[in-house]
This record gives C-alpha cells, structure tokens and sequence, in this order.
C-alpha cells in the first residue's frame, strides 16, 4: 500500500510544469470564439491550454507573452496559475477588474497582487466606462502604486 502512495505522489509532481512563451489560437478566429488555446514556447513547443473559468480572458490576450504552471500531460497543459509577461509589444502590463475608489480609478494587478492607481494624461481612453470589467493596462510607473496609462485593452466582450 505504501508503494502505491509512493508510485501516486511520484507520478504527481512528475506531471507538475511550468512553460512560458506566447497564447495563440491555432485555428482562424472567425470559426469560433471559443476555439482551443496554445502556449508555443521559444523551445518550439505548442501546448494545449485547458484553463477552465480563465478562457474568457485569454481570448482577449492571444499574442501575449505568459508563463502557465499546471499539470502537464504530452502537449496539454491544465493551467493552476498563470502570470501574463509581454503585453504583445515587448511591455510589462497590469491586468486585473478596474475599480473606482475615493474618486480615482485603481486597477488591483494580478501579476504583482498590488493596487495601482491609474493616471490618465497621456490617454483619450474613457476609462470611467469600463470601472468593474477586466483590463490589461500598459504603461510607465510615475511614482508610488502610480501608472501613467498609455494602452487599454478590454477583456470582456461586455460594454
């Protein structure tokens, strides 16, 4: 009996993997909305994405950069975390649901788990219209938990 917990928990984190590389959709975007996802890495591997709830966003974020942890089965990956890298022009951004508090817009990053307050002077972008939706955000750090927007990208088909 103990051989089998042993062989089970083996087989686990033997399964346990971590690739980093670019979201795509290996089929035209015109078929389906819901089309399957991939990771190709820099190594040349494509993996299937299985990411559960997460889908919705990642059809707003094919041509980003990510790094997905999960479990690995040949060229499928059933994504636990994820982390989003490269904005799809060589960027850092911050991606997480847009709020407004105490008068000024803060987006609550998923990449770093940190509140940043977003400042808008660089951008005709109305952001007030997307407050509770989820965005992806690129821009410059001008200070404290502060971001000088440059680019939005909503994920949600919702206006």
């Amino acid at each position: 009996m103990s051989w089998g917990i042993f062989w089970g928990w083996a087989l686990a984190c033997s399964t346990h993997y971590s690739a980093k590389g670019l979201v795509f959709q290996p089929t035209s975007t015109l078929e389906s909305e819901s089309a399957p996802l991939s990771l190709g890495t820099s190594e040349g591997d494509v993996f299937r994405l299985h990411l559960g709830e997460d889908a919705v966003y990642f059809q707003h974020l094919l041509g980003c950069g990510a790094e997905m942890t999960g479990a690995r089965l040949g060229n499928h990956l059933w994504v636990d975390s994820w982390m989003i890298t490269d904005a799809g022009d060589g960027s850092a951004p911050f991606l997480g649901v847009l709020k407004e508090k105490y008068g000024v817009l803060v987006l609550h990053d998923i990449n770093t788990d940190t509140e940043i307050e977003l400042v808008l002077s660089h951008t005709d972008v109305n952001l007030w219209s997307f407050v509770h939706q989820p965005i992806l955000v690129t821009g410059i750090v001008i200070g404290h938990h502060q971001v000088q927007v440059m680019s939005v990208k909503l994920l949600t088909t919702d206006s």
